[in-house]
């Protein structure tokens, strides 16, 4: 790997990101009526038979950790990586979650690994859709035929479980970071790395089903988790979508099971806050995993009642609200790898950036992909950044991958929401996106775009502006129009206003200086109480 030298201006940057970063100290998390917390987490990268998936086991133990740091008892939590995730197993350790779980505690169930839909068994085929198809989580052993099809678990067996932790008023929050069919939001370059899906399609052969279910009544087949007062779930996918694996710091992982981890340890709630609800739960994963996949999945949640009440659940609490710990916590820099391709690393000679970058020969590592010949740029995840690339302009997609990738570490603990109306796709000009930012009743707005060659362009306010907003939303629509890729919509909000980051921004509109966007946010929120901060990307092509 052929590295460059990072210049003098990034180590201020990663000082003011980095250096001074506080860790917070794991709340004691609680059900939200004070009772035990139970966990039952499974993770599978290594199958028997099927396509192997690299960032399960990540998930679990994420989930893993994060339970611990907060003070749940390690007996209380039972995981089951990779083989170790039978189907007698999972049953043995479900029917006990159910039989240990009382009246006023909390049980987290995760599954991160492959899904999918099979044939509905004949005792519950009534129950499902007109398709006749039911939603199967693959266990490490499963085989399209013979003993291995029993190695599963069907969707109408976790109902029945769910059904039965509810008649005990047991609170239950369900993650399940896998998929069922469908596909991705975008279409991605066929010159990007090899993107893991969490769906197989390898149905048991016809005649060799051997899945015996496990025993449930007529009631519990007939479920419906909507009706389950005591039931949060969380899905990777509807049933339109799939679930990429995408890259978490630097390894793969589910983004759906990193934003609860990071739920867990209070930074769905502002610290101080001792209860998290079951809105600010999924409100919180919707924007980090938005922003984790750069818009490549679109997860699901229950229940959706339009009733206000059903998302002010409590759905647990922590002791202390996540106290400070003064303690710093040492992140290394990141250096952004770039491949290259229809060309040579002699191509990158002479490239300026903020930002520490190294070249590599293997695609699969790169954070940026960039076609000497084509003159573009494609990210990891297989969208197109930025056009019209050459040595003299790379070094702006550079440091904006590293801007990116610090404002997306800065908004965990203090995240705002921002999205497209519409969910996201790759537009074209002739389509109209919106993009909206929630929640914003009296506070103060700042919002400002990084282009797909580093540019920063402000949006609001003006230089003279304040930025109060008078209403909950903020919506904007943008013109697409050359040039097209990538842009990143930041969005930061305060309770009260923001001059010196209005000033900034103005200073540096039309700029490439994506790479400083960092430093000047940690400082804006080491300043001022309860900033919040999203991003959201609007990508585009002719």
């Amino acid at each position: 790997m052929q590295f460059f030298n990072r210049s003098s201006a990034l180590a201020a940057v990663t000082a003011c990101m980095f250096g001074a970063t506080a860790a917070w100290a794991g709340p004691a998390l609680k059900s939200a009526h004070g009772g035990q917390v139970r966990a039952l987490l499974v993770g599978i990268d290594k199958y028997a038979s099927i396509t192997q998936l690299d960032g399960a086991v990540a998930d679990m133990r994420d989930i893993e950790r994060a339970l611990k740091k907060s003070g749940v008892p390690a007996g209380n939590i039972k995981a089951l990586p990779d083989l170790e995730a039978t189907r007698v197993a999972f049953v043995g350790a479900m029917e006990k979650l159910v039989a240990d779980s009382a009246s006023g505690d909390l049980a987290i169930i995760s599954f991160s690994g492959h899904g999918m839909r099979v044939p509905a068994n004949d005792l519950w085929k009534k129950y499902e859709g007109t398709d006749g198809l039911s939603e199967e989580f693959v266990l490490a052993n499963y085989k399209n035929s013979g003993p291995g099809t029993q190695e599963g678990v069907m969707n109408k067996e976790m109902k029945a479980w769910l059904a039965r932790l509810d008649a005990k008023n047991v609170d239950v929050i369900f993650v399940a970071d896998t998929c069922h069919g469908g596909g991705l939001a975008r279409s991605v370059s066929l010159d990007a790395p090899t993107m893991k899906i969490r769906e197989t399609k390898d149905r048991p052969k016809e005649g060799e089903n051997k899945f015996v279910p496990i025993k449930m009544t007529e009631k519990e087949m007939a479920t419906n988790v909507q009706d389950l007062a005591h039931v949060s779930f969380l899905a990777g996918a509807d049933r339109k979508h799939v679930v990429p694996e995408v890259t978490i710091n630097g390894k793969p992982r589910g983004a759906l099971s990193y934003a609860f981890a990071q739920a867990i340890e209070g930074n769905a709630v502002d610290k101080g806050i001792a209860v998290t609800t079951r809105g600010q739960l999924f409100q919180y994963a919707l924007q980090i995993v938005q922003q984790q996949s750069k818009e490549q999945q679109l997860i699901d949640y229950l229940p959706t009642r339009a009733e206000p009440k059903a998302f002010e659940v409590p759905v647990f609490r922590s002791a202390d609200g996540g106290t400070p710990d003064p303690i710093p916590v040492p992140v290394p820099a990141p250096m952004i790898k770039v491949f290259v391709l229809n060309g040579t690393a002699a191509a990158l000679n002479g490239v300026k950036a903020i930002t520490a970058f190294a070249v590599t020969a293997n695609k699969d590592e790169a954070e940026l992909i960039w076609d000497v010949a084509g003159q573009k740029i494609i990210s990891h995840q297989g969208d197109a950044i930025a056009e019209h690339v050459t040595a003299q302009n790379l070094g702006g997609t550079i440091d904006r991958t590293f801007a990116i990738s610090g404002i997306d570490a800065l908004s965990l603990k203090q995240v705002q929401a921002i999205s497209l109306k519409d969910g996201g796709k790759l537009y074209t000009p002739r389509d109209t996106p919106v993009i909206v930012a929630s929640g914003l009743l009296n506070q103060f707005l700042v919002i400002f775009n990084i282009a797909g060659n580093g540019q920063l362009q402000m949006l609001t306010p003006e230089l003279s502006g304040s930025g109060k907003i008078d209403k909950e939303n903020w919506t904007y629509q943008p013109s697409v129009t050359q040039p097209f890729g990538e842009d990143r919509v930041v969005a930061v909000s305060s309770p009260t206003a923001l001059p010196s980051l209005v000033e900034w921004l103005w200073a540096h509109n039309q700029q490439p200086a994506a790479a400083l966007v960092p430093e000047k946010l940690a400082s804006v929120i080491a300043a001022n109480k309860g900033v919040r901060i999203g991003t959201v990307g609007l990508f585009t092509e002719p």
